[in-house]
């Protein structure tokens, strides 16, 4: 009986550190503001501030992180971001000022920027090749399930316990697991354990299976892909994307409960589309490996442009069910993709630090995306306009992302 793969339980152990920092150190932050509210008398403003200092946090702290893998190895970054996270939520449950508050969004996103997911996709670039897809989108769905799971346990907690403990808790959630898998699963390549990728074995070993030599990293140096056109069109594609995507998010509760849907129906809808992207990261995955990424990804970002279109007719009913699909499946396979098309694009030489940066690009588009859709409602009075430009950025990204090409230098 053929030996299961190593790479299976990288797979395996990214999927629960991704569970676990994710869903706590991003879909569950949401549920603690109406109880600072309510302790402290601060203005929804006032905290939402924090979240926007955490989405800077961890545009800013991406391509850093490449480069400190490179210096210090996978496993030593990911194990200090998970007691840097742990820190920032101590933080957390002792804070008394606003300030305070701000300070430890901060320190929670600088810790999850370092254990989630430029280290995350990295691993699985290393290990896997020929069926990368497979690997990033099992992996990935762990993003969908951490915030399935721990929104609803943060919030029990909450209710029971207090806000206090419950940061408590999440903390202790982080760096528990996170450092019992690194310490027993967590290899930063199969070059370090004598494999190759995917498992194959070297066109040059001896009959008798034992492998001979272990695989170079190839790909292009960081300033050989930053100089290609294949960085640039990436980049465009991705600040489109992220400006799309969330400024939907951002928007779609009250873009909802502005046209009579009650609060409870607006959750519902986008907590629908979350499960759906599990799906959406799972099959997206596979099908790429089989298709070829770049257009897959075409018809992803087309999905996601499709739930923009959709919601301008979100009075009627059907449109919430057309946008939790087409959104959900869309927006968890293009974010399956956007890895596999660094590694198309670039290799692994210096995976880490391209990753990096286009991460940058997409959080200036995220950032972007809700403030300006924001202000055309302020000045139209409703949404219509605000998803036009959503649209066409939308399908700027759907076209644009099929003239990408591996660079030839």
């Amino acid at each position: 009986m053929k030996k299961l793969f190593y790479g299976w339980w990288i797979v395996v152990g990214c999927f629960f550190i991704l569970v676990v920092s994710v869903g706590a150190g991003l879909y569950s932050l949401p549920i603690f503001l109406v109880p600072l509210q309510e302790h402290f008398g601060w203005s929804r403003t006032s905290i939402s501030i924090g979240a926007a200092i955490a989405s800077i946090s961890l545009g800013l702290m991406a391509p850093w992180v490449g480069v400190i893998i490179e210096r210090f190895g996978m496993r030593p970054v990911m194990f200090v971001g998970s007691l840097i996270m742990a820190f920032g939520f101590l933080g957390y449950a002792s804070i008394m000022t606003l300030w305070h508050f701000w300070l430890a969004s901060g320190i929670v996103a600088i810790g999850l920027s370092m254990v989630a997911f430029v280290p995350v996709q990295t691993l699985i670039s290393y290990w896997f090749s020929r069926r990368r897809g497979v690997a990033m989108g099992l992996t990935l769905a762990g993003i969908g399930l951490g915030g399935l799971t721990l929104v609803p346990i943060t919030g029990m907690v909450i209710s029971i316990y207090g806000w206090r403990i419950a940061y408590m808790a999440l903390g202790i959630a982080i760096v528990l697991p996170v450092s019992i898998i690194l310490l027993l699963v967590v290899r930063d390549s199969p070059s370090a354990m004598g494999l190759w990728p995917d498992g194959d074995v070297s066109k040059t070993q001896p009959g008798d299976g034992v492998i001979s030599e272990v695989p170079e990293i190839l790909g292009l140096e960081f300033g050989e892909a930053i100089r290609s056109s294949a960085f640039w069109i990436l980049t465009v594609v991705v600040f489109a994307v992220s400006f799309t995507t969330f400024g939907i998010v951002q928007h779609l509760s009250a873009l909802l409960t502005d046209i009579g849907y009650t609060p409870a129906v607006a959750a519902s809808t986008l907590g629908s589309a979350i499960g759906l992207s599990v799906i959406g990261r799972v099959v997206s995955g596979a099908l790429s490996d089989r298709f070829g990424t770049q257009w897959i990804c075409s018809i992803l970002v087309a999905l996601i442009t499709l739930s923009a279109a959709v919601l301008l007719w979100a009075d009627h009913r059907w449109v919430l069910i057309a946008f939790s699909l087409s959104f959900g499946l869309g927006l968890g396979g293009y974010n399956v993709l956007l890895p596999l098309l660094v590694g198309m694009c670039f290799g692994l030489k210096a995976f880490s630090k391209i990753l990096g940066v286009v991460i940058l690009a997409a959080t200036i588009g995220s950032s972007l995306g809700p403030l300006v859709v924001g202000m055309l409602f302020d000045v139209h009075g409703d949404y219509r306009i605000a998803l036009l430009v959503l649209i066409t950025l939308g399908v700027v990204g759907m076209i644009t992302v099929t003239f990408i090409r591996r660079p030839m230098i």
